[in-house]
């Protein structure tokens, strides 16, 4: 027999989500991504959220998602132009995870 969740053992902000105005994005900028270098680029395709997932409960999600979604592109776009994952950028891009 399957198992019934109630609602109300479900955290307060599962069910009403509470709707943020506006949110900027969290990923760099343009032109922070074209000047960046083969390790930055491999930290931020490692270590950077999924887009969009900073503003789920915004108004402006799908303008966030966008912007997002088009510098992922151009973050994956540079990484595979500088030669994608190596051992030594992905133990550079683990050692700048651990020192910030």
């Amino acid at each position: 027999m399957a198992k019934t969740i109630r609602t109300s053992k479900l955290t307060p902000g599962y069910r009403h989500m509470h709707r943020k105005s506006k949110v900027e994005s969290s990923y760099p900028s343009i032109e922070d991504i074209d000047s960046a270098s083969h390790v930055q680029l491999g930290y931020w395709m490692r270590y950077q959220g999924s887009p969009g997932a900073c503003a789920i409960a915004a108004d402006n999600f799908e303008d966030v998602l966008a912007i997002e979604s088009a510098a992922q592109d151009l973050i994956i776009a540079r990484f595979a132009e500088f030669g994608g994952w190596r051992p030594k950028v992905s133990k550079a891009v683990d050692a700048m995870h651990d020192a910030r």
